[in-house]
C-alpha cells in the first residue's frame, strides 16, 4: 500500500520557511491501520 504524504506550506520567503522548519509532519490517509503508517514511515 502506498500513502501519498504530502507537506502543507505557506509564505513567499521559502528560504526562511526551510532554514526555520527541521521536522516536517507527514499525513496518512485515515483509513490505514497503524501497522500500514508504521510500515510507511519505516520506507522512508
Amino acid at each position: 500500500m502506498g500513502g501519498m504524504p504530502f507537506h502543507l506550506y505557506w509564505g513567499d520567503d521559502r528560504a526562511a520557511l526551510l532554514e526555520e522548519v527541521t521536522n516536517w509532519p507527514t499525513y496518512y490517509p485515515a483509513d490505514l491501520s497503524g501497522e500500514a503508517v508504521a510500515q510507511e514511515m519505516m520506507a522512508h
